[in-house]
């Protein structure tokens, strides 16, 4: 039912704009010819040609021109087949009213592309739509309702535009002329004097590597050549500097350069931030080298201040070494002290014992008296012997028998004296607690002096790596001698100052416009 809807409505379409044709008298294109299209998009081409046509016509006729005009013709519309009577469909959005009659050539971009369109056009809504529009532009693109419009008029100047141009000459012209004519007449020559160095170590393995490597000890800090190179451009060198070759007389020679000397009144501030001017540093942190370039406006100047730097980095690099020596040996120098003391502590304990107990080594007195106790026992042996000996062989009262018996008990007595003296027989204090204490003073006088001898030996230790670690400045360019100047760069710089001119006079254009677009 919807494609008979849409034929019916193409149909009535066609009819249309055929009569709408007719009315406005647009000579039809003839279709009857053999091998031409009769079918209903045939016949809207047909009449968009010939509205073109008239179009085309119309404008002759404005521009005084008399065209001929063709006779009309009439296409035959084909009938449209016979349709059933059907129930009236229900309105919804696709009924619309027949579009209107629309007068004026359609655009030749229109046809060329409805000609090379393929498939069936697009109906419907939307393609009313389409077709209403492509109407209208075909109404608008009348030749007849073309305005000509008047030229512009030439641009004049105003007088923003002068300001800009007095602002040209003002940021970029007068400058750069100013400045090179300074550069070429005024600016005294400089001269270089190059030199170059670089700090070595040199490290011997020790013998108690392996120590550090068990105790994980590690060593930071910074580089000999970046303390170096905040020391170039510190106050302290500018000031030795300064005292030995008169920095302020060399750099306030030239009299009619006043942008590039120095006054000769000027603090030691102003001096230090002149210096960071004249001094060049090109330090290569990868390898460790520094490379100097020193300014002067005498070649001789700048040589013996390149001199004067050179012997001061050798003073500085020297005064590292001897501290990082000092801060090796001062650990173990500490210990040694320590031991030292308790060495000491331990002796003079031994002598007081020895001198309040009237003894000198207390192992010998013990080992005299456990002799004189062996000799007495074998006295009290001999005597024993000849006591049995005599025992049955006279009477009880002989007098040998009585003194026999006293030597024995004389004897024993003495036996028993004696080893009460090395304290084995009483709890009076004798030789063995002697012994007990001598031996603890001789255990601790022996421990501090074990203690004394491995300090001693790290201490010497410690002062063989410390020189065996030893830093020193290697100067791969000596102070070089110029014979020509090469300073300042007199067409680079009146470059750069017309550059940065002309990108403030750039600048303060653009913000100017900028303002002034968005009022």
């Amino acid at each position: 039912m919807e494609a008979r809807i849409k034929r019916r409505r193409t149909a009535a379409r066609n009819a249309a704009e055929v009569e709408a044709a007719e009315a406005a008298g647009v000579p039809m294109v003839p279709l009857a010819a053999p091998g031409r299209r009769t079918g209903p998009r045939a016949v809207q081409r047909a009449a968009r040609i010939g509205a073109a046509e008239a179009a085309v016509a119309a404008a002759e006729v404005v521009e005084g021109s008399e065209p001929a005009t063709p006779p009309p013709v009439t296409i035959p519309l084909p009938a449209p087949p016979p349709t059933e009577p059907e129930p009236e469909p229900e309105p919804d959005w696709q009924a619309e009213a027949p579009l209107p009659a629309v007068e004026g050539p359609p655009p030749e971009e229109e046809v060329e592309d409805d000609e090379r369109a393929p498939g069936p056009r697009r109906r419907g809504p939307r393609g009313d739509k389409r077709s209403l529009r492509a109407a209208r532009t075909e109404t608008s693109t009348d030749a007849s309702h073309y305005v000509v419009a008047p030229t512009a008029q030439p641009a004049q100047m105003r007088v923003r535009h002068y300001g800009v141009i007095a602002m040209f000459f003002l940021c970029v012209v007068v400058p750069s002329i100013s400045y090179s004519w300074y550069l070429w007449t005024k600016a005294a020559d400089q001269y270089e004097s190059d030199v170059g160095f670089g700090s070595r170590t040199e490290e011997t393995g020790s013998t108690f590597d392996f120590l550090g490597a068990l105790g994980g000890t590690t060593q930071s800090g910074s580089k000999d050549m970046d303390i170096l190179n905040q020391f170039i451009i510190s106050q302290e060198l500018v000031a030795k500097v300064d005292a030995a070759v008169d920095l302020k007389a060399i750099y306030s020679r030239p009299v009619d350069d006043p942008l590039n000397a120095f006054h000769p009144d000027g603090t030691i501030e102003d001096l230090v931030a002149y210096w960071q001017r004249m001094v060049l540093i090109n330090y290569d942190n990868a390898t460790g080298l520094m490379n100097l370039r020193i300014f002067a406006f005498d070649p001789v100047d700048a040589q013996n201040i390149a001199q004067v730097v050179l012997v001061e980095s050798t003073r500085i690099i020297n005064d590292l070494s001897q501290t990082a020596q000092a801060d090796t040996t001062r650990y173990s120098q500490d210990v040694l002290r320590a031991t030292e003391a308790k060495l000491a502590e331990a002796r003079l304990a031994v002598l007081d014992f020895q001198v309040r107990n009237r003894i000198v080594d207390p192992s010998n007195a013990i080992a005299n008296q456990l002799s004189v106790v062996s000799t007495l026992n074998q006295q009290l042996a001999g005597a024993q012997i000849e006591l049995d000996m005599l025992t049955g062989t006279v009477p009880a009262s002989d007098p040998r028998v009585a003194q026999l018996n006293r030597r024995i008990e004389v004897i024993g007595n003495r036996i028993a004296e004696e080893q009460a003296k090395v304290g084995a027989n009483s709890d009076a204090p004798g030789f063995a607690t002697l012994m007990a204490e001598f031996e603890r003073l001789k255990v601790d006088q022996d421990f501090a002096q074990q203690a004394y001898l491995s300090a001693l030996a790290a201490h010497d230790q410690a002062l063989t790596d410390a020189q065996h670690k030893t830093r020193y400045l290697a100067t791969y360019v000596t102070p070089t001698l110029a014979e020509s100047s090469t300073a300042p760069n007199r067409p680079l710089t009146a470059f750069m100052v017309a550059l940065i001119g002309f990108l403030l006079w750039a600048v303060t254009v653009l913000v100017y416009y900028a303002l002034r677009d968005r009022r």
